[in-house]
């Protein structure tokens, strides 16, 4: 730094102007390269879509070949080799498949004895691979590249099959001859960059098809060692390298087998210019750094011409002005000279100079005074240190903290008097830097360190540190403060703060796991009790399912209960604020609750006010939930009487109204010490009652808590042996009724009342993944189960499906990852397919969080049969 400020300022401000323009010449660059690394990206991308594609396209092909090959072999007339109807048969079947270069059927020595094109004899085709793959595995088999010389010399591929005689013993072999210029048609009817190409190369390499100038190539032998390099490498693969026609290429290449074939039987091979691919890249990056550069040259021009004649001109008449000053001539004067700018400013300053300097004097003296008057009454203790270490001032404050006398301090190693031994050498490297320099990493900054005190020990301090620059050396203030007490209450802060944290995070991880793992075998558990439905039970078994789905329902209730409290607790529950009737919530928990009520003999009594507001604003579903446990617990406590459910207004001021809800039953009640702590989580009025009646103790709790974040209040009224009487108040915004609100229940979509969809099911649990297909059959689908996110994605390439019901938590892949891959590449090749995530994440706010990501619907484990019906029917009708 140094040598910079020692250069002229032209010089500098020339410098000044190269590293200022230095962080956009790195931006042109690195934008210039990532464009060209993103260029680099798609045509990587591009050439991998269009070998899949490609590669897709022959799998078909082989596939129908091998239909049509097997569905020939099973007929009567091939296998009598009855040639007057095969021939006809053949000729039918290759003008409804063009694609069909030829059609052959031979006996078991080679011999061609029916064909849409006959072969010219003596033409045998008994030492054909095909042929003889065929007869050897009894399967389809693949052949080599071959010029038809019954189809005008064109190229052509083969598949063979066996067949067998009458009597089942083989018979010969049937054999179709596909045409491969058919699949240029991918290149013209796709936005590809201007060169692509692709080749089409047989098991031994020898190129049966290109897309660009085929007749130049095509039957010639790809490279050996190239070639060899793709046999050797997996089966799909992406690189740089050379190509057929000679020039650096971005290409992908995939390998063909067919079931049972170790050796692939067609490569695949795509390739895009890597020339024309960067040309537009390279050429936007040199044009952008040519201009900067052309504008770097004024401004270093620029930048010249004003450092001479504003700022170099003037600073000489200032220096020659400055060496009079030195040598006593107090009447110096050149603000006439220098005029105009900060430098005539300066002009002006220095001739006021000359006459302040004895004033100046007079202040300094002043102020010294003033200074010591502020150490000595300040509370912090405020050391120097010369340039040699030792302490060169002391003050009052710091004889108090670190008990040493100002003479017992003053002239002494600060570093020998105060800093503990293991940071000695530490602070001699730091010293020797700063005795230099004035620079350390202490210098300007606020630090908490240890320091000795007189009676030896250790002190915690806070320390200021300023450098100064006095008589040519590097001299260091500090301000001191003993923060021993202070670090000992923070450590102990933090320390609680951290078994806080902790024990938070251990609770939401063990409920969020405990969910997950209790939820995933309770779908398998339900989803075959709901299945037994329709199994046409005895009455004995319908009572064995309603113990059982009553047993899973209690048991999800207490897993919800646990998890609403612990995001109570933990202030992670958002109330929702919508609007709502308060007497329809009420009826829909009444009609919920009718059956419990009316099994055990109790009469049900709801009297609801006449003026209630027909909507209000607010969490309908909390207000329910509320509303369920207080009747629950009215009806589990309650053996003969009657339950009443009370609605009122309490008080109204527009536009706000008090709405009271009271829950009265004639039950067991409760005594006076019971009443007091029912409200606090895992408790009932004693322990009997949990023995007897069962439950959790958490419903009352959840009420409270919900209440209170309502902005409401609840208590209760109990007499032991005769009942009790919940009161619940919740204030709620009125909100204007206009009639359009319609109180009428969704209809039920039943399983089978919808149309037949053909579903892909991602679930890698098999006894979910048998509930799951049990269901969807029963509905009337045909479902196809992939047991991970990556089986997900290839049947889902494979085959177009309906809809997507996809498990989140698989191996392999997850259900997030193949969600995402699927919406991206129907981004890229156009299309939707509907995909519900299906999950043991069933807590408040994963439904939102799934349909977020891309997902069209959602539904949590355990699966229920009519919510799973209604899902499908909604997002398939989109």
């Amino acid at each position: 730094m140094k040598q910079f400020f020692a250069l002229s300022i032209r010089t500098q401000l020339v410098l000044i102007t190269l590293i200022i323009s230095l962080p956009a010449i790195v931006v042109i660059v690195h934008s210039g390269v990532h464009q060209r690394n993103n260029v680099v990206d798609d045509a990587y991308q591009l050439t991998q879509l269009v070998a899949e594609r490609i590669s897709s396209e022959q799998k078909n092909t082989a596939a129908a070949a091998e239909q049509l090959l097997v569905t020939l072999a099973q007929m009567p007339e091939v296998q009598q080799q009855n040639k007057a109807k095969v021939q006809p048969l053949l000729h039918t079947l290759n003008e409804l498949n063009p694609q069909y270069a030829n059609i052959l059927v031979t006996d078991l020595s080679g011999k061609t004895w029916a064909a849409v094109f006959m072969p010219p004899p003596p033409a045998m085709l008994n030492d054909r691979r095909y042929f003889k793959n065929a007869i050897s595995t009894g399967r389809l088999s693949s052949g080599e590249y071959v010029v038809s010389k019954s189809m005008a010399n064109k190229p052509v591929f083969h598949f063979a099959y066996p067949y067998r005689d009458t009597a089942g013993k083989l018979a010969g072999v049937i054999v179709v001859a596909f045409r491969l210029d058919s699949y240029s048609s991918v290149l013209k009817n796709s936005p590809l960059p201007e060169g692509t190409n692709f080749l089409l190369l047989d098991h031994a390499g020898v190129i049966m098809h290109r897309a660009l100038q085929p007749e130049k190539i095509i039957g010639k032998k790809y490279p050996e060692d190239a070639f060899n390099k793709m046999l050797a490498g997996p089966d799909e693969h992406s690189y740089r390298g050379g190509s057929s026609f000679g020039d650096d290429r971005f290409i992908s290449y995939r390998k063909l087998r067919l079931q049972g074939e170790v050796d692939p039987y067609m490569y695949v091979r795509v390739g895009v210019p890597v020339q024309s691919t960067l040309a537009a890249a390279d050429q936007a990056m040199l044009k952008s750094i040519a201009l900067f550069a052309s504008f770097l040259f004024g401004a270093f021009f620029l930048a010249y011409l004003v450092g001479k004649r504003s700022i170099v001109d003037r600073i000489m008449l200032l220096q020659n002005a400055s060496q009079r000053l030195a040598k006593g001539d107090m009447q110096v004067s050149i603000a006439s000279a220098v005029s105009g700018g900060e430098l005539g400013g300066l002009a002006q300053s220095f001739d006021v100079m000359a006459r302040q300097l004895m004033e100046r004097e007079q202040v300094i003296r002043e102020s010294e005074v003033r200074l010591r008057s502020i150490t000595d009454s300040a509370q912090d203790a405020i050391i120097m240190m010369n340039s040699c270490g030792a302490i060169s001032f002391w003050n009052p404050a710091a004889e108090t903290i670190l008990g040493y006398q100002a003479e017992e301090a003053l002239g002494k190693d600060l570093h020998q008097l105060l800093v503990p031994l293991r940071f000695h050498q530490a602070f001699q490297v730091a010293f020797s830097v700063f005795a230099q320099t004035g620079r350390g990493h202490a210098v300007g900054k606020t630090l908490e360190l240890s320091a000795i005190h007189k009676d030896g020990h250790e002190l915690s301090v806070s320390l200021s540190l300023s450098a100064v620059f006095l008589d040519g050396a590097w001299h260091a203030v500090g301000i001191l403060r003993d923060i021993t007490t202070l670090k000992q209450y923070q450590d102990e802060l933090l320390e609680a703060r951290h078994s806080a944290e902790a024990a938070s995070r251990a609770k939401s991880e063990f409920l969020a796991n405990m969910s997950h793992e209790i939820r995933t075998p309770m779908n398998g558990v339900i989803g075959m009790a709901q299945l037994l439905r329709y199994t046409q039970p005895t009455q004995e078994q319908e009572e064995y399912l309603d113990n059982l789905e009553l047993s899973c329902k209690n048991l999800l209730e207490l897993i919800n209960d646990i998890l609403d409290l612990s995001k109570i607790e933990s202030g992670r529950l958002e109330l929702e604020s919508a609007a709502f009737s308060l007497q329809r919530c009420i009826h829909e928990v009444l009609a919920n609750q009718a059956a419990r009520i009316e099994q055990k003999g109790l009469q049900l009594v709801a009297d609801l006010d006449e003026q209630l507001p027909e909507l209000v604003l607010g969490d309908s579903l909390r207000f329910k939930q509320i509303l369920l446990n207080l009747l629950g617990n009215a009806i589990k406590f309650t053996e003969a009487g009657s339950i009443t459910v009370t609605g009122m207004v309490v008080s109204k001021t527009e536009p706000s109204c008090v709405f009271r809800l009271m829950v009265r039953d004639t039950g067991i009640g409760m005594t006076a010490e019971a009443l007091e702590r029912i409200f606090n989580s895992f408790e009932q009025a004693d322990s009997s009652t949990t023995r007897i009646y069962g439950g959790s103790g958490l419903g009352l709790s959840i009420c409270r808590r919900l209440t209170d974040l309502m902005g409401g209040r609840i208590w209760a009224e109990s007499i032991y042996g005769k009942g009790s009487t919940f009161f619940v108040e919740l204030p709620f915004v009125i909100q204007p009724y206009t009639g359009e609100e319609s109180l009428t229940p969704a209809c039920q979509v039943l399983p089978g009342a919808m149309r037949s969809l053909k579903v892909l099911l991602a679930e890698d649990n098999k006894m979910n993944a048998d509930t799951i297909i049990a269901m969807l059959r029963r509905m009337g689908h045909d479902v196809n189960v992939a047991s991970n996110g990556r089986e997900a994605l290839e049947k889902w390439h494979a085959s177009a499906v309906h809809c997507v019901l996809m498990d989140i938590q698989m191996p392999v892949m997850d259900g997030h990852l193949a969600a995402a891959t699927m919406r991206e590449q129907e981004q890229k090749m156009g299309g939707h397919t509907p995909i519900i995530a299906m999950t043991a994440h069933a807590i408040h706010g994963d439904r939102e969080r799934f349909l977020a990501e891309g997902f069209d619907g959602y539904v949590s484990k355990p699966v229920d049969m009519q919510v799973l019906a209604e899902e499908l029917q909604r997002v398939t009708s989109i």
